[in-house]
């Protein structure tokens, strides 16, 4: 099962990832290093874009329930899973998600 993550590590959200150091690594290997870097940056934009969101828009008791899963260890797909869940949907969201369009 691909957990959507750059890559499966779970430790890797602790290590920095070389973005924005210019490497002079020549060939296909120093492009595939870039795309990789690139691909984990925007993945953890979009990530903390979704945490930010869901911060300001849920209410107290979701939030609560939020940090308690967060802190019993939860991992990283089940975190947004549960942003997934606990964050309250919007009509255009709603349209989105059942693919109904006005």
């Amino acid at each position: 099962m691909s957990s959507g993550r750059p890559d499966n590590n779970p430790s890797s959200s602790h290590q920095g990832a070389s973005v924005g150091h210019t490497h002079h690594q020549q060939g296909s290997s120093g492009q595939q290093s870039n795309q990789s870097a690139a691909t984990r940056l925007a993945y953890y934009r979009s990530n903390t874009s979704r945490l930010l969101e869901f911060i300001k828009q849920c209410d107290r008791d979701s939030l609560d329930q939020f940090i308690s899963i967060v802190r019993a260890g939860a991992s990283h797909d089940d975190i947004f899973a549960i942003i997934d869940q606990l964050s309250p949907v919007t009509d255009e969201q709603s349209r989105k998600r059942t693919g109904v369009s006005n």
